[in-house]
């Protein structure tokens, strides 16, 4: 059967949480040397409690059955309650075609706690007795499933995984790789790195592709020597409220965020911007076009809490005030350094 897109990667539940009392403060002891803070033994009112769906695998799918995508989900749940809450949200997406959803037997499905500061910075919990990180992804899943994109997120540095992936490409050279890594996945590249030739879009952020590189992320030019010798494709490097930065091995591209956008919710905003730069891509073979998308729909993402809650659509971003903003949007194009 064939498919637009075919999405991997994780399914949660995140649960925001903000109280006007929080402080952002000033801790030595955090590698950002900032943390959180609320008045210790005390209680407080809150003024958000929210509990959305999430994860990497749900937020790209959403993108991409916004805009008509055809698209076959990998993904895993827990044996409880919240499962349900995944599987009545994958339902709600009309063009989601095909789901493999895995089920672990032992463990919950993946749940976050998300703690909301006053200036939409957070901090994110995680439970570590979630499923995701016995998602396997083999063959028999996506055979005979030929897409035009395959997006990969969450594969937890798994070798396995990575080889089915790799394997995919093989037999569809002509499908587009993206792939949005998690921590344990760049562990695994950073000693794989002949797997990123197979790759066609690579997505980061400065944390991650210093860890990659084992370079400074102040060093910008020195990171994208070193992933341009690994990576035949895109790769695009996102700096939060300062833009991204891309690469084709030919041209560098430099672009700011857009500068309308009020800022509530940062959660989702990379999947947001791979998996909108992606599509475009795939449809245009445009780049710069893609990457004002991208940050178009991740800009749209963070302007409500929730990693899939406020994504583009096309009525959306063919309105008159988001055509003004893409118009105005310029992006700086250089030869490789």
């Amino acid at each position: 059967m064939k498919f637009d897109a075919i999405v991997i990667g994780s399914s949660t539940l995140d649960f925001f949480v903000n109280s006007p009392e929080s402080k952002v403060v000033t801790v030595d002891s955090f590698i950002n040397k900032k943390g959180i803070a609320f008045p210790l033994g005390q209680k407080i009112d809150g003024n958000i409690f929210e509990t959305t769906t999430g994860g990497s695998c749900l937020n790209v799918a959403t993108t991409f059955s916004n805009f008509g995508y055809k698209t076959h989900i990998v993904t895993i749940v827990g044996k409880d309650v919240n499962r349900l809450v995944i599987k009545d949200y994958l339902a709600s997406l009309k063009n989601i075609k095909k789901i493999t959803l895995k089920t672990d037997e032992r463990k919950i499905t993946g749940f976050s706690c998300i703690i909301l500061s006053n200036y939409a910075e957070r901090t994110i919990i995680k439970n570590p007795k979630g499923c995701g990180t016995n998602l396997k992804v083999n063959q028999k899943d996506i055979k005979n499933s030929q897409a035009k994109i395959i997006f990969s997120s969450s594969l937890y540095g798994k070798k396995d995984n990575w080889n089915t992936l790799i394997n995919y490409k093989k037999c569809y050279p002509k499908t587009l790789w993206c792939a949005n890594p998690n921590r344990s996945d760049l562990l695994y590249l950073k000693n794989n790195l002949s797997v990123l030739k197979s790759i066609d879009c690579f997505f980061l952020n400065l944390e991650e592709a210093s860890m990659l590189s084992g370079l400074p992320y102040t060093q910008e030019k020195a990171i994208f020597q070193f992933i341009d010798k690994h990576i035949h494709g895109i790769c695009i490097i996102s700096q939060g409220s300062k833009g991204l930065t891309a690469s084709d091995n030919k041209f560098i591209y430099h672009c700011d965020a857009y500068k309308h956008i009020k800022l509530v919710d940062t959660t989702g905003a990379g999947d947001a911007l791979a998996s909108g730069f992606s599509l475009m891509y795939q449809k245009t073979k445009d780049i710069e076009y893609s990457l004002k998308f991208g940050l178009a729909n991740a800009s749209n993402c963070i302007e409500k809490i929730g990693g899939n809650t406020n994504l583009l659509t096309p009525t959306i971003f063919n309105n008159r005030i988001w055509k003004k903003y893409f118009n105005k949007l310029k992006i700086k194009k250089e030869k490789i350094w």
